[in-house]
């Protein structure tokens, strides 16, 4: 290892997939060199994010249409009295 580098490790997502940046920037010269590789385990906090995010709007939507199906029926029943 040189004097003047620095290596670097930085995770991102490249066209939804989730990859780590590896390499090293040499601060005499200001270039450097290094690779993407698959982050296997953010991928796999990524995804049990989604599927958390997905059950709970799903339940959501479900809620939000019995409480509909809920006020519709109140409001028919007391249209249907008089």
């Amino acid at each position: 290892m040189r004097q003047f580098q620095v290596h670097l490790k930085s995770p991102f997502i490249l066209n939804g997939v989730c990859v780590r940046w590896k390499g090293y920037v040499d601060l005499e010269r200001l270039d450097g060199a290094g690779c993407v590789e698959f982050d296997d385990e953010s991928a796999t906090l990524e995804d049990a994010i989604l599927k958390v995010g997905v059950f709970v709007y799903s339940n959501i939507k479900v809620g939000i249409f019995n409480y509909a199906i809920i006020k519709v029926g109140v409001f028919l029943s007391h249209t249907h009295k008089s």
